[in-house]
């Protein structure tokens, strides 16, 4: 990331255009494959068997179906505005999207790559799965939801301190994405328990029922505009995440109520939290701002949520101690 990124910056800063992302990106794929090459041991061979894809095709087959439907079901809301509305709108929009991305990328991908093997482990013990399921989703709500309803809160501070204010309708459009930015997150998890349990057919046909969801919600841009397109997709989204917690009930018997009861406490902190921040006013500047505004809310949503949850509490304190030892 250090090289990729300084060889993009330093192109861009001498000149080069867009073509300074080009070669950053291809720069970071280069050293991923170079690296991944370095450390791991197993190497291709000219060798190809149908009876090594048999036992996994009836698996596989579906995750597969799946990942390429979502693939390009994830990029329809880009194609669209840039059809429909104007490029100004588009890269306004692809800006905020950027940072809702980054918000799944800090809590549940580092995740997701351990829970779904660890599933897969103790998939015959259904206790244990509910309990490890449970404690995850607890600790995926809380820094997910944590993280967007900070950057709701500071999201005009932040926009204006990283990129200027010719980019503060970005950060109006993000507000929008940050309402339901804990999602993705929490719903990548219920899709990994699902899949680790052996059931991806399961996540194919209720995927097709949450995009089929979410295309009246898109093509809604087509006819009344940004804004009622981006409350469509608070909408869909919040479909989405109920569609699945009812997948997860019918897999492991763990009721909608139950699940949702895993993340609402958090939701509601940050809610009240976010709240009571929007009536504080300061005259100052943007860094400023943003460092009250990071103080106020990282202390009052932290403090509040490990009160509340007792749970929480011990395996933040138990992980604290692991790691000073």
């Amino acid at each position: 990331s250090i090289v990729s990124g300084s060889i993009g910056v330093g192109m861009a800063l001498n000149g080069y255009g867009v073509k300074a992302l080009v070669f950053q990106k291809i720069t970071s794929s280069s050293l991923d494959v170079a690296f991944y090459w370095i450390i791991s041991k197993w190497r291709p061979r000219r060798r190809f068997s149908i009876g090594d894809i048999k036992t996994v095709w009836s698996y596989s087959s579906m995750d597969f179906i799946d990942r390429i439907i979502t693939s390009i079901y994830s990029k329809l809301d880009i194609i669209i505005i840039g059809k429909v509305l104007s490029p100004v709108t588009l890269g306004l929009y692809s800006r905020a999207l950027s940072l809702d991305v980054m918000v799944n990328n800090l809590t549940s991908s580092s995740i997701g790559r351990v829970f779904f093997p660890t599933i897969s482990r103790i998939q015959n013990d259904p206790q244990k799965v509910v309990i490890t399921y449970s404690k995850i989703i607890s600790i995926v709500a809380f820094i997910s939801i944590g993280l967007s309803g900070y950057l709701f809160l500071v999201a005009e501070d932040l926009f204006v301190f990283l990129f200027t204010k010719k980019w503060i309708k970005s950060a109006i459009i993000y507000k929008y994405l940050a309402v339901v930015g804990f999602v993705l997150p929490i719903s990548s998890i219920m899709i990994g328990l699902i899949n680790g349990l052996g059931f991806p057919g399961k996540n194919l046909k209720s995927g097709l029922i949450k995009k089929t969801i979410g295309l009246i919600a898109i093509s809604s841009a087509f006819f009344y505009g940004l804004k009622v397109f981006l409350i469509a997709i608070i909408i869909r989204n919040i479909f989405g995440l109920i569609i699945n917690m009812k997948v997860v009930a019918d897999t492991i018997g763990l009721t909608v109520i139950h699940q949702s009861f895993l993340f609402v406490r958090f939701l509601v902190i940050a809610l009240l939290i976010v709240f009571l921040g929007g009536e504080i006013k300061l005259n100052v500047t943007e860094i400023i701002s943003l460092m009250v505004s990071t103080v106020y809310f990282t202390a009052s949503y932290v403090s509040l949520s490990l009160l509340i949850d007792k749970k929480l509490r011990i395996i933040i304190f138990t992980k604290l101690k692991s790691l000073k030892k």
